[in-house]
């Protein structure tokens, strides 16, 4: 549905524990002067026929991701899921792009090498219940990812801004971010753009527009002369606590932090012509839970370990506790509460 929505198509694979670079980008023949393109590769060169025929984009769907080893198969693109990369670094050189044995002027749209794409989206799904059978997800990899459970159970907000904003106000007077210039740096990341090619960071075109007129800059600042506060200082306020209370244990780097500002840029893109003041208590809530918090999945064994005795002083489990009672006070409550509550279980949470 996702991909349907934003994309004229896509290209569907199922994550295979063989896979090499050889599946995934593509390689020579052996003996042969002639390059195979992987998967990858195909959805690439399809997503710029179909930006520059259709105007929108081409992606690939692969599912049950982690049943390969992208660290391994994924190789160069692995940095190219970054969009931020894509600007500077090609997926393949033109010496390999010359021996493609169906040429066409998509290959060499862009440079005599081949890009990836700004709006080029991977999707991945993933069966958590038999995980423990299956490659695990280094923390580089999630990070290249939104993080979204699979369900239909509703979700409510259940508090309204004046009730929240004291909250939030309260909450950054206590601890101060220590990030600068995040949401600048989003700005810039999402601005990125091969424009003559309907290729567009942010996807679609009408949202690029509306980033770059300045409209989203005077909804921004509307909000926050309304609010009191700035969801975006919060964000980086929320990190910063998170830095503090786990100190030597984890770090949420600026990375993550921009990446959850970058989310909420987006929703503010999505949602400019509606009353954004109405949604924003859900809108945190889902920046951390799918950007922030899967980078404390590893304390899960450490917790177990705590509570079956074999560490001792409960440190993680206080620790935890301190986390969720700040966030229940800023009513984080549909998807970072339950999330913190099962780690502090000892279960995992990606």
């Amino acid at each position: 549905k996702v991909c349907s929505q934003f994309a004229s198509g896509y290209n569907c694979v199922t994550g295979n524990p063989e896979w090499t670079v050889y599946d995934v980008i593509g390689g020579f023949r052996l003996g042969q002067d002639k390059y195979q393109k992987g998967f990858l590769t195909d959805a690439v060169l399809l997503c710029w026929k179909s930006l520059v025929e259709d105007g929108k984009p081409y992606w690939l769907l692969l599912d049950e991701i982690n049943r390969t080893n992208v660290d391994l198969s994924f190789g160069k693109a692995f940095t190219l899921m970054d969009i931020m990369h894509r600007e500077a670094e090609e997926l393949l050189e033109s010496e390999i792009v010359e021996k493609f044995e169906d040429n066409s002027k998509y290959y060499k749209i862009v440079s005599e090498k081949l890009f990836m794409p700004y709006s080029f989206r991977i999707v991945g799904t993933m069966n958590s219940y038999d995980r423990a059978l299956l490659f695990k997800l280094g923390f580089a990899l999630i990070r290249r990812f939104s993080l979204i459970p699979m369900g239909y159970k509703p979700f409510s907000i259940p508090e309204t801004l004046s009730s929240f904003q004291d909250k939030a106000v309260s909450f950054m007077g206590r601890y101060e971010g220590e990030f600068q210039g995040l949401i600048e740096r989003a700005r810039e990341e999402l601005q990125l753009n091969r424009e003559e090619y309907n290729d567009f960071a942010v996807i679609e075109r009408n949202y690029f527009d509306v980033l770059i007129n300045g409209s989203i800059d005077q909804i921004i600042d509307n909000f926050k002369v309304e609010a009191g506060f700035s969801p975006f200082e919060l964000i980086n306020s929320i990190c910063s606590m998170i830095n503090e209370e786990f100190k030597d244990i984890i770090e949420i780097g600026p990375g993550l932090a921009m990446d959850a500002t970058k989310f909420l840029i987006s929703a503010f893109l999505v949602l400019w012509k509606e009353n954004v003041e109405n949604y924003i208590n859900y809108l945190l809530d889902e920046s951390i839970a799918a950007y922030i918090l899967p980078q404390l999945d590893f304390l899960s064994d450490k917790i177990r370990a705590e509570k079956m005795g074999i560490t001792t002083g409960g440190e993680l489990s206080s620790k935890l506790t301190t986390l969720i009672d700040e966030f229940k006070g800023l009513n984080l409550t549909t998807r970072s509460i339950p999330l913190l509550e099962k780690l502090r279980k000892g279960e995992r949470i990606i």
